[in-house]
Formats: C-alpha cells, sequence, structure tokens
C-alpha cells in the first residue's frame, strides 16, 4: 500500500481506483457529500501540507460551510472509510490520512501499512469471508493464511 510523505502531510491509501462499488458503500454509510469528501481525501496525497486538509480549507475548496465538512469527514471516521491522526510535536509534527475501508482496517489493527501485499490480503479476507469490520478479531487467522500464501 502506497504512503507518500510531503512536507508535513503523510497520506497512505489503497492504490486502487476509486469504484462504483465503493462509492456506493461509503454513500450508504456516511451520505453522498460524504462521498465527495471521501474523493478529496482519496486525492490528499497531491499536497504536502497538513492544512491543506483542515475542516476550514476542505470546506473553502468543496464550497461548503466548515461544519459540513467537519461532520462529512466524522461520519467517515466512525464508518472507517478514513483515520486522520497527528504524530509528533512543534517542527516535527506530521498529520497522517489513512483511506479506505481495508487500509484503516490495518491502521487500526496496530499493522504497518507497508509490509502487506494488498492484493493477497484481501484475498484472504475474501477467501475466509471477513469484512473490514471483523479484521482486529480475526488476526491471527489472517496472519496464518498470508504466511502460507506467502511461502508458496
Amino acid at each position: 500500500m502506497p504512503s507518500v510523505t510531503q512536507g508535513d502531510l503523510l497520506v497512505i491509501r489503497q492504490p486502487t481506483k476509486y469504484s462504483s462499488a465503493e462509492v456506493k458503500e461509503v454513500v450508504e454509510a456516511a451520505g453522498d457529500s460524504a462521498a465527495i469528501l471521501y474523493q478529496y481525501y482519496r486525492m490528499a496525497s497531491l499536497y504536502k501540507d497538513s492544512c491543506r486538509v483542515s475542516d476550514e480549507v476542505v470546506a473553502d475548496a468543496l464550497g461548503w460551510p466548515t461544519y459540513k465538512a467537519a461532520r462529512y469527514r466524522r461520519a467517515l471516521e466512525k464508518a472507517a472509510f478514513i483515520r486522520i491522526s497527528s504524530v509528533g510535536t512543534g517542527t516535527t509534527k506530521i498529520t497522517k490520512i489513512v483511506v479506505g475501508k481495508e487500509a484503516v482496517a490495518l491502521f487500526d489493527a496496530g499493522l504497518p501499512h507497508n509490509i502487506v501485499d494488498i492484493n493477497t490480503f484481501k484475498e484472504v479476507m475474501r477467501s475466509l469471508g471477513i469484512n473490514a469490520s471483523q479484521l482486529p478479531q480475526n488476526l491471527p487467522r489472517i496472519q496464518v493464511e498470508m504466511a502460507k500464501r506467502t511461502i508458496q
């Protein structure tokens, strides 16, 4: 899963295109305005400053009031489509944005995003019948299956 670091912004997202199925899932979970905001966060790797993803700047870019950007960001976080966190302090502070259900599930489970082949990971989850929300309790099963496929 690629990560892009520029300035004080680190973006981790799934390398896949924004599919119609993903749009539908976002709309059903968080609303149609959330789908627009989600697309903005998927493009966040184009930015290098964390201020570009603040609610105020995002709202201005989308022509929304700040409260609307904040409300839909919280809806996307609650539905586990994004995670935004800050690491460090002062001049060493980095804002991390994790975008995509699988990337967020890995982040929430404490797994490093850069050691997992996302295609194999998705294949294992499908074969075990596990969705992203079930990831934490099924980590041992997934790790065993990932190890088996790596050895082959």
